[in-house]
């Protein structure tokens, strides 16, 4: 399950604040053409023609790049763990919106992840909620 998942069945965001926060949350998410560059997987110029391409074959950003011999699945892979690592957590984002209480975002991810083990802060609790709450 999903800490938005979580969030939800248990009553503490509607879906139209969910989803909502979800949107701001993608719009943390850094750009895969940036985080390309910014790795030296790609030029600014292979950028420019995987979006060339994008409007022929509809493919996704990397999937194209990969098809055109720019970029291989491990470095694909390698930026979608970073967009997801850079992305603002969905707590975070449902406070910035008012939607949680820092003290219900704590008491949330606690029950979410149980009473955390010895050594893992709230701030770490939230950091994976909003990795795990990015595909939701």
């Amino acid at each position: 399950m999903l800490f938005g998942e979580y969030l939800l069945e248990h009553g503490l965001v509607s879906e139209s604040v969910l989803l909502a926060a979800l949107d701001d949350q993608a719009r943390s998410r850094p750009f895969t053409g940036t985080l390309a560059v910014d790795l030296g997987y790609l030029s600014v110029g292979q950028v420019l023609q995987v979006l060339n391409e994008q409007t022929i074959t509809e493919k996704k950003f990397l999937a194209t790049a990969i098809h055109l011999g720019f970029m291989n699945r491990s470095q694909a892979d390698r930026i979608i763990a970073l967009q997801r690592d850079r992305q603002t957590p969905i707590g975070q984002v449902l406070q910035q919106r008012a939607a949680l209480s820092s003290k219900q975002l704590s008491e949330a991810l606690k029950g979410y992840f149980g009473r955390p083990p010895e050594g893992v802060t709230e701030n770490s609790q939230e950091e994976m909620a909003g990795t795990l709450n990015s595909g939701l």
